[in-house]
């Protein structure tokens, strides 16, 4: 069981995320927003999750800023994001991210997630 964040502005995508996440086990907080996450990162009462699924397109501080942010800081550089988006092209402005575990193209399939999930876990914990 791992601590997964989603962090994605759409309600009926997180709420699909979370149930089929949970149904494998895994504890999940849902951020709806890339400023929500970054209060939940400063928050020492909190921890830190052990993946991050992040939305790249959010209104307010987007998926691409939001991960730059992680990779400033020493504590949340490690931590490994899986990077949704249905805009191919993005995938480039998180080229040479070392904590990029994983992009996947919206829509995706359950196994897709699954699979992307279970890799960017067992990366992270060697």
């Amino acid at each position: 069981m791992a601590s997964i964040w989603i962090v994605d502005d759409d309600p009926f995508f997180s709420t699909f995320l979370t149930d089929a996440l949970r149904n494998k086990g895994h504890q999940i907080q849902r951020c709806g927003s890339g400023d929500e996450a970054l209060r939940w990162i400063r928050d020492p009462r909190r921890g830190l999750p052990e993946l991050i699924l992040l939305d790249v397109s959010m209104p307010g501080l987007d998926g691409f800023t939001l991960h730059r942010l992680l990779q400033e800081q020493e504590e949340t550089r490690k931590i490994p994001v899986i990077i949704m988006t249905g805009k191919e092209k993005l995938r480039t402005a998180f080229a040479g991210s070392s904590n990029v575990a994983a992009f996947i193209e919206k829509p995706f399939d359950l196994h897709t997630l699954y699979e992307a999930v279970e890799k960017a876990l067992k990366g992270s914990r060697g």
